[in-house]
């Protein structure tokens, strides 16, 4: 098993490097291979490195591990939103990366990799690629987030490459598969894959910045970072309005506003499996919140290969609960499953009513909610009709019943099927069925995600 570090802040970078230089010194890890991701900021969605400090620390690492036991491989991340607007930009950065490389390819017995995460941009480099000479290529892999969790995906793409003549070096997994799922992407293709096995789990990004409103407004549970005076950098924690789950680390930093879940991944005590599955590349993905010490730990752990003796005393003291994750998940909906308001869910709901001998009928949910003044409901039920005078009942995400009573009004249906200037404002009608939109008074209680839907009698 190679490992891979992911380092989003240069602290970590320089830590890291103390630590390997200091078990390099004890010549007793000959040509292991030490796999180092670095994340500068203008090119890397979660980076905190600037990019001089991006090429500094590389000069330092080729005059540190230049006579070195390690194989050094240094992985650049490449995972920036890319529009039309910016790709030229992006692109002439990576192309100045390149150019050191170039210059200073003396990297030990290790590589230069390139990780791209657009498709666009992994094509527009690897028809670069075919015109550059073997001495100055570069390896490169892909990050297959989203739109590549099938083998037929990921063979279509190596596929592709290949006729390009451009082999990946590998392909980096999400962490949504289960151990099963891998083991059949693995078994069709020739390419190595890496998969995260420890770390913070990314939930959900957002290009725009989420945080600084609220710092502007003074909320007092965001904190802007005071590190190396990087005002663009926030942190806050964050409740699920829907559940009852808390602590959701919520960063933000140039490049957009992210949410994470409050456990963190730990499959280091589960290696065995991981390998078995397929994967080639385990990678550690640093959390910006752990000290020296604790990073220390974590790698004399990994490389004096003490993880099965060594790693629970280490997951006692580590700040943040662990968890399987996905891998050893069932179905690869099992975490979103937990998160999701059962008092929401329709399944629940019909059982709740049978007990009651009432059957019900699905119509729609809320989808957007204006404190004092309106809602918005959606019917998205099979055969859903609301005429005058009809009795619906909202589930709130407390799982309390508000019962209302449909008054037809001249501006309160809006048939989207419709593409008129008098529908935009609310079509004249007198009943709405399935794919309408309906406005309702406010109703205390009731947010977005609200399930919406009608008694139709007794049970047969």
């Amino acid at each position: 098993m190679k490992y891979c570090w992911g380092l989003y802040h240069s602290k970590h970078g320089q830590d890291l490097k103390k630590f390997l230089n200091d078990l390099d010194s004890e010549s007793t890890h000959r040509h292991e291979n030490i796999n180092l991701i670095v994340h500068p900021q203008i090119l890397s969605r979660r980076g905190r490195w600037s990019f001089s400090e991006f090429e500094n620390y590389i000069s330092e690492l080729l005059a540190h591990f230049s006579n070195s036991n390690f194989q050094i491989n240094v992985e650049l991340q490449f995972d920036i939103l890319l529009t039309e607007f910016n790709f030229q930009e992006k692109s002439a950065l990576l192309e100045e990366w390149l150019n050191l490389r170039k210059k200073e390819h003396r990297l030990a017995h290790g590589t230069w990799s390139v990780r791209i995460a657009d498709v666009g941009a992994l094509n527009y480099f690897s028809k670069k690629m075919s015109s550059m000479s073997e001495h100055e290529r570069f390896d490169l892999k892909f990050i297959a987030s989203s739109g590549f969790n099938n083998s037929d995906a990921l063979v279509g793409l190596c596929t592709v490459l290949n006729e390009q003549n451009i082999v990946l070096k590998g392909i980096v997994l999400s962490t949504e598969l289960p151990k099963d799922e891998i083991s059949e992407i693995a078994s069709v293709l020739k390419t190595p894959l890496e998969l995260q096995v420890f770390g913070p789990i990314p939930l959900f990004y957002s290009e725009r910045k989420l945080l600084s409103p609220l710092v502007k407004r003074n909320a007092p549970s965001v904190t802007p970072s005071e590190e190396n005076n990087d005002a663009s950098f926030m942190v806050a924690k964050g409740d699920g309005e829907e559940t009852g789950h808390k602590g959701f680390q919520v960063e933000e930093n140039v490049n957009g506003t992210f949410l994470y879940l409050p456990k963190q991944l730990c499959l280091l005590d589960c290696l065995d499996l991981v390998a078995d599955s397929g994967i080639e590349y385990a990678r550690i993905d640093l959390d910006p919140q752990l000290g020296t010490e604790q990073i220390e730990r974590l790698v004399r752990l990994v490389y004096k290969n003490n993880l099965i003796d060594g790693f629970e005393k280490y997951k006692e003291h580590y700040p943040a609960s662990l968890i399987k994750g996905f891998f050893l998940a069932n179905k690869t909906d099992t975490l979103f499953k937990k998160l999701k308001n059962q008092n929401l869910n329709w399944s629940t709901i019909v059982e709740q009513m049978q007990t009651q001998n009432i059957q019900v009928r699905y119509l729609g949910d809320v989808i957007d909610a204006e404190k004092d003044k309106m809602l918005v409901v959606l019917l998205k039920g099979k055969g859903s009709v609301l005429t005058n005078d009809d009795e619906m009942v909202i589930r709130t995400p407390e799982g309390k019943d508000k019962t209302h009573k449909f008054r037809y009004q001249e501006k309160n249906i809006i048939k989207p099927e419709m593409h008129s200037n008098e529908n935009v404002n609310g079509f004249r009608v007198s009943r709405a069925g399935t794919g309408d939109i309906i406005i309702l008074p406010w109703i205390s209680g009731v947010q977005v995600g609200s399930v919406v839907y009608k008694k139709i009698g007794p049970l047969p």
